[in-house]
């Protein structure tokens, strides 16, 4: 699910960003200077997705964001300077910091609002488990390989595929329960 995905990739980028960025050459002040430009784009942009949900269809939001996701990972998989790595961080902030305000916009949507807290605890208890597999797997890719690249990569792979799979998500049809089956 794209739950999974998004929740794989923040953190295995998250949690692998600083060595990533000092293996690429950079400095340890400046690769953390990238996870906070991240952040703050992610809270600054965070409010301007709140707005763009109000005007905008919350699905093709959600296909922008996963496509700035698979554009930021593309970018810092040529990280080679400091101001490609901010670069990478501003996109990926951006990206990340309207995820969840979409997806809670979008699941309201398609599945309205009464059972919304089910549904997105079931959908936050698999973005949960991305983030608890992510960071495994691309540790395992590093120590049999010596870099992270491998891991990004398919992250990029993924999350281009689960845009791709949102784009052609349609709002699922509503069957009537026996009790509204009655009345009619």
């Amino acid at each position: 699910s794209a739950a999974f995905v998004g929740g794989v990739g923040s953190t295995v980028i998250g949690l692998h960003l600083v060595p990533y960025l000092t293996q690429q050459g950079l400095g340890a002040i400046q690769a953390v200077g990238a996870v906070s430009v991240g952040f703050l784009a992610g809270g600054v942009s965070n409010m301007a997705w709140g707005f763009l949900t109000e005007r905008l269809s919350a699905r093709y939001l959600l296909v922008v964001i996963y496509l700035a996701r698979a554009g930021s990972v593309a970018l810092l998989l040529a990280v080679s300077s400091p101001i490609e790595a901010y670069a990478f961080a501003v996109l990926r902030g951006v990206a990340e910091g309207g995820a969840a305000a979409v997806t809670v916009v979008l699941l309201a949507q398609y599945y309205g609002s009464r059972h919304l807290g089910a549904i997105y605890g079931v959908n936050r208890a698999v973005q949960v488990l991305g983030f608890a597999l992510g960071p495994i797997v691309a540790g395992l890719v590093y120590d049999v390989n010596g870099s992270y690249r491998g891991a990004f990569a398919s992250f990029l792979f993924i999350t281009a595929a689960s845009a791709l799979l949102v784009a052609v998500a349609r709002r699922p049809h509503r069957r009537p329960t026996s009790l509204e089956a009655g009345r009619e």
